[in-house]
């Protein structure tokens, strides 16, 4: 692993590590607009790490599908995990000398919606535990969070996807000294998606009403079986 010089002292560093789609790049966006420095990089074992570092935004990615089959399921599932395990423990020493430092985990949009795939699922629920045992740990020098977001589909907000740079607000928040209590936990940037599913919200695949047109008490009130009074 091969270093870098150390990045100013009175600015502070952001590595955004992992991958360089839009995620990737509306967070150094927002990271630049903040007065931050932004590097980029796979930040894996191999480097280029710098000698310190305030911030990491690790974008997960996950292989593609070549087949059904539940091997292919477990090598995509255990090649994802096992990448950004690496780049936590690659990256840590150089957050160990931050002052407050902050990792931020963001599964890319696509590896966040089952669908017919149970990998990324799986994965991001992996990712969550992760992350709660690496707050564990690293406390209180690192805080470390999960930022997931949703793809197009049903929601109490609309359909559509969550767009990069609302994922992005949500990590420079986290990265932040507002959320310097905040450590080992999810945010879902999804539009309400996962609430909508958990209140028993019915999206046109089930042959409800399109969510748009829903109100939250009416959602309410089929799940539990309230009947309103006046």
């Amino acid at each position: 692993m091969t270093g870098s010089p150390s990045p100013p002292p009175d600015r502070p560093t952001v590595l955004v590590a992992g991958a360089a789609g839009p995620i990737a790049r509306a967070c150094a966006r927002r990271f630049e607009a903040g007065g931050r420095v932004v590097l980029g990089g796979s930040a894996g074992p191999e480097g280029p790490i710098p000698e310190r570092l305030d911030a990491l935004v690790a974008i997960a990615a996950i292989d593609p599908a070549d087949s059904a089959s539940p091997s292919d399921a477990a090598a995509r599932l255990s090649r994802a995990t096992a990448a950004l395990g690496s780049r936590l423990e690659a990256v840590h020493p150089a957050l160990d000398r931050g002052l407050g430092a902050a990792v931020i985990v963001v599964p890319e949009v696509g590896a966040t919606g089952a669908g017919r795939d149970p990998v990324p699922a799986m994965f991001r629920a992996g990712a969550a535990a992760l992350v709660r045992f690496r707050a564990v740990d690293w406390g209180p020098r690192v805080r470390i969070n999960l930022v997931v977001a949703a793809g197009a589909g049903p929601s109490p907000l609309g359909t559509g996807p969550v767009r990069p740079a609302e994922i992005a607000e949500a990590v420079y928040f986290l990265a932040g000294p507002g959320a310097r209590f905040i450590t080992g936990a999810t945010l879902p940037v999804d539009r309400g998606a996962g609430l909508y599913w958990t209140m028993g919200g019915v999206g046109h695949e089930r042959g409800g009403r399109s969510p748009t047109r829903t109100t939250g008490r009416e959602t309410l009130n089929r799940k539990v079986r309230w009947k309103p009074h006046g």
